[in-house]
C-alpha cells in the first residue's frame, strides 16, 4: 500500500537506491518506521465480508476494505474520505488519485474511530466498494485472465485540517473463472523463534509464521495465450513507535533485529504493527502492545 507523504518527497531519490532489507541510515531522514503524525499503514480488501479471505474479486463483487492508520502525538482524532474509481493508470505514472476520473465515487467519509486501537493506532472503520460490472469489458483475454485494477483511495487529514496524507489500493479484478487470490493467512509476529505476546525489553530477532498455504502458487498468461507458472514472495513491512530496528522490511523467513528504547515511554504504549503482503495484493496485520 503506497502512501503520498509530502514528508517523504525530500529523501525519496534515497530511498529508490535502497536494497530490499536496507535503510538510508542518515539521521536527518524521517524515520519511516517510527509511528508519530499521519499514517496510513495498510489497506486491506476483502470479498463480501471483513477478513474473509479472497484478496481478487471478479466484476460486480462487493468488497469491504479495512484500514489500518495511525495518528500517535495527535491531540484529535482526524476525518477521512475514502473514494473508488477505475484505475487512472498507475502502473504508466498515473497519479494515484480519484480526483477528476470519470466514474469515480465517494463510498465512505467521517471520523475515524478506531477497533482496539493502541497508542491511536490500529483498525478503522471498514467501508464497501462495489466493482463495477462492466469493468473487463472490451479488455483481451489476457486482460481478463490477469486482471485488472479498480482503485480505492484513502484520504486522512488532521482534526485542524491542516495536515493530509492519502494512500491507495488497487483491487485486481479477473474473470469469474479464474481461481482467486487470497489473503495470506498469518499466525503470529515472531520474537526469537516464539510467539511474541508484548514489545520486547531486550534485543529481539522479529519475524513472521505463516500457514504453508500463505504463499501461493499462481499462473500468468502470456501475449500468445500460454500459462507461466509462479509462486508468491511475502513482504513484511515493520513500524514501532519507539526503539529501532536493523531492516524494516523482510522477505518470507528474514528476520530483523529489534532494539528496544533505552527508557520505556510513559505518555503511550509501546507497538509493534507488522504488515504482511503477497506479492498479489494480499494483506494481513499483525500488532503487538
Amino acid at each position: 500500500m503506497p502512501t503520498i507523504d509530502k514528508r517523504k518527497f525530500s529523501h525519496v531519490f534515497c530511498l529508490a537506491a535502497l536494497t530490499l532489507l536496507a535503510g538510508c541510515g542518515e539521521d536527518n531522514f524521517p524515520k519511516f518506521e517510527i509511528l508519530g503524525g499521519l499514517r496510513v499503514l495498510a489497506l486491506r480488501a476483502d470479498l463480501g465480508t471483513q477478513f474473509a479471505g479472497a484478496a481478487e474479486f471478479s466484476p460486480g463483487d462487493s468488497v469491504v476494505v479495512t484500514p489500518y492508520v495511525s495518528y500517535l502525538n495527535l491531540t484529535a482524532a482526524p476525518t477521512f474520505v475514502a473514494k473508488a474509481c477505475p484505475d487512472p493508470g498507475v502502473n504508466v505514472g498515473g497519479i494515484p488519485s480519484c480526483d477528476g476520473v470519470s466514474g469515480s465515487v465517494t463510498v465512505a467519509s467521517g471520523t475515524i474511530s478506531l477497533t482496539g486501537g493502541v497508542s491511536a493506532t490500529g483498525q478503522a472503520a471498514s467501508f464497501t466498494v462495489t466493482i463495477p460490472s462492466d469493468v473487463l469489458s472490451a479488455r483481451s483475454v489476457v486482460a481478463q485472465y490477469n486482471g485488472v485494477s479498480y482503485i480505492v483511495t484513502y484520504q486522512m487529514t488532521s482534526a485542524d485540517g491542516a495536515k493530509s496524507v492519502s494512500s491507495f489500493k488497487r483491487l485486481p479484478v479477473s474473470s469469474a473463472a479464474k481461481t482467486k487470490n487470497q489473503n495470506p493467512v498469518v499466525i503470529s509476529l515472531m520474537g526469537n523463534g516464539t510467539a511474541l505476546l508484548a514489545v520486547p525489553s531486550s534485543e529481539t530477532a522479529l519475524s513472521i509464521s505463516y500457514a504453508p498455504s500463505a504463499r501461493e502458487a499462481y499462473s500468468l498468461m502470456a501475449s500468445d495465450g500460454s500459462l507461466s507458472n509462479s509462486s508468491e514472495e511475502l513482504l513484511t513491512t515493520f513500524f514501532v513507535t519507539d526503539g529501532k530496528l536493523k531492516y524494516i522490511r523482510t522477505v518470507n523467513d528474514q528476520t530483523t533485529l529489534y532494539t528496544p528504547p533505552t527508557t520505556a515511554p510513559t505518555d503511550h504504549t509501546a507497538l509493534i504493527v507488522a504488515v504482511v503482503r503477497d506479492s498479489r495484493g494480499g494483506i494481513v496485520v499483525k500488532t503487538v502492545p
